[in-house]
């Protein structure tokens, strides 16, 4: 007699098990790899990771079963570049390393884009500014709205247009 409510063949060596309502992961010689205390677990997807859920936040395992992002964030969106997640909580979004699961940008923005030229495009107190993958501020915050186009960037600021170089300065006013 098993001492789980279920055992489901999950990935590999890896079994998805449940226990009181609460998901966890043995191996199949029934070595507790994953305590059994997630609301729920994915299949894992392209990238070897499988999303975890506890009390409504969402995390990452490893395919051995490791968490390797704790499960905090309401959001993990993993398709936002090839070395980067853009992860929300509470609202406010950051960045985390994909190789490492390391949060390189704590969730603290308003909105978050792709990047741009290298630099990353965020919204803060709605505002919107440039920074670099330190999170360093590169571009102020000053911008109501950002513009792209394939060959520059324009931001706006009241009825004023202004072209953003984005080696650091701005290089023309345009008023509409």
């Amino acid at each position: 007699m098993s001492m789980y409510d279920e055992i489901h063949k999950f990935s590999g060596d890896l079994m998805k098990v449940k226990l009181y309502c609460k998901w966890g992961l043995i191996t199949k010689d029934n070595r507790e790899v994953l305590e059994p205390k997630y609301d729920s677990i994915s299949y894992f997807n392209d990238d070897g990771f499988a999303e975890i859920k506890l009390d409504g936040r969402t995390g990452r395992i490893n395919m051995k079963g490791i968490v390797c992002i704790q499960p905090k964030y309401d959001t993990i969106d993993m398709g936002y570049s090839d070395i980067l997640y853009k992860v929300r909580v509470n609202n406010r979004w950051g960045l985390i390393e994909a190789n490492y699961c390391t949060e390189v940008i704590p969730p603290q923005y308003d909105e978050l884009l792709k990047p741009y030229s290298g630099l990353i495009p965020v919204k803060f107190n709605k505002k919107w500014g440039f920074i670099d993958i330190d999170d360093k501020e590169i571009i102020r915050f000053k911008y109501d709205e950002i513009i792209f186009d394939d060959d520059f960037v324009m931001g706006r600021v009241g009825d004023s247009y202004q072209l953003i170089n984005l080696d650091l300065q701005n290089c023309a006013k345009i008023s509409l």
